[in-house]
């Protein structure tokens, strides 16, 4: 694949915009063995005179951050003119917005800086260069651009999820008697703490899940699972949190396990977010009902709630990301409405559904998960 992307490069006629002289030399080190021509203009100025004088470049690298103008609007002025050249953006670390603007933009591919301190990556130099100039239209951009806001995403939350983590193991200890007794209202302040930290935790788990499924890298780990006992499993939770509501929670389960090939932590994820969001929007006393059927076709999962129900207009922005509804703005509803767009698409990758019913604000609604045998 390698000789195949050097290959790409033979005859090719390169320009590099650049402000940064040592990106120039290693570009020019790197491809000069292999081009037949290799320009460099460290400004616009430069860029705009070399490209006017008819070199007719096929491969244009270039900066977006230039001592005589941003390279962004040269972008678009290049793409109003010249949709032929192929142009590869250069950012920053990390710079994911200046990257998904570049590929809005018409850029055909991009490449982050930083890389270019390891020796090693002339070959994924190469390969990216000759894939920009094999595959227009910005595929491979884009493509590129969703790996980078994955990475960045887990990046992200993994520096999250550390410290948080080790913030409810020190809380864990102090209530547990580890550095000695402590008074009444210091358990309380604790409790307050340990609370908020579970919760800053979920949010993380929340947000990376999202990331993934965003950016196309939702991957299931299917193995045979007893849909029965993941039901269970992820009932015992909901019961806690039903009781500090003062709500009755009712479960209609088959005697016999119901065999199923699912990645059975996903699915019970699903479960635990859709008895969670019951549970949430149920008023006190209020009852919320699981039930599970199967046949030879499919396994049904219903989750029926007394809550505060849903207008026919307002389901289809259920599963909208970043949305809740009108009324939980103002009723003290919190979250980041990711929860139901999450465990739709967990449900949809195993090839099932999910529909909502309700008849109306203030009768109740009713979630159907169908998975598929």
């Amino acid at each position: 694949m390698f000789v195949e992307a050097i290959r790409a490069m033979e005859n090719r006629r390169i320009i590099s915009v650049d402000n940064s002289a040592k990106v120039r030399a290693y570009l020019r080190s790197v491809l000069t063995p292999y081009c037949a021509k290799f320009v460099e203009a460290d400004c616009l100025a430069v860029a705009r005179n070399q490209l006017e004088t008819g070199h007719d470049f096929q491969l244009l690298l270039l900066d977006l951050h230039l001592p005589d103008g941003n390279g962004m609007d040269f972008l678009r002025e290049l793409r109003r003119s010249d949709s032929d050249l192929t142009i590869v953006v250069l950012t920053g670390q990390g710079d994911i917005k200046s990257a998904s603007e570049a590929v809005a933009a018409g850029a055909d591919g991009y490449m982050e800086k930083r890389h270019f301190d390891d020796l090693d990556v002339s070959t994924d130099l190469f390969y990216a260069l000759s894939q920009a100039l094999d595959t227009r239209a910005g595929i491979i951009a884009k493509k590129q651009l969703d790996q980078l806001k994955a990475d960045f995403y887990s990046m992200v939350t993994h520096d999250l999820r550390n410290p948080t983590t080790s913030i409810l193991i020190a809380i864990a200890g102090l209530q547990t008697g580890a550095v000695g007794n402590l008074t009444e209202q210091q358990q309380r302040y604790l409790k307050i703490a340990d609370q908020a930290a579970d919760k800053m935790l979920a949010l993380i788990n929340e947000y990376l899940d999202f990331a993934k499924i965003d950016a196309g890298y939702l991957r299931l780990s299917k193995s045979q699972c007893d849909l029965k006992s993941i039901i269970e499993t992820s009932l015992a939770p909901a019961e806690l949190q039903a009781e500090s509501k003062q709500q009755k929670l009712v479960a209609d389960l088959p005697t016999n396990p119901v065999l199923m090939l699912l990645d059975g932590e996903r699915v019970q994820q699903v479960i635990e977010n859709l008895l969670s969001n019951a549970i949430k929007y149920t008023p006190q006393n209020g009852q919320i009902t699981l039930s599970l059927t199967s046949d030879v076709a499919a396994a049904i999962i219903t989750i029926t709630d007394t809550g505060r129900g849903i207008s026919p207009g307002q389901i289809d922005k259920l599963f909208s990301k970043y949305t809740r509804l009108e009324a939980d703005k103002s009723g003290g509803i919190k979250g980041t409405g990711l929860g139901l767009v999450i465990a739709r698409e967990i449900v949809e990758a195993h090839d099932g559904e999910v529909r909502v019913e309700s008849a109306g604000a203030g009768l109740g609604s009713t979630f159907t998960v169908r998975l598929p045998r």
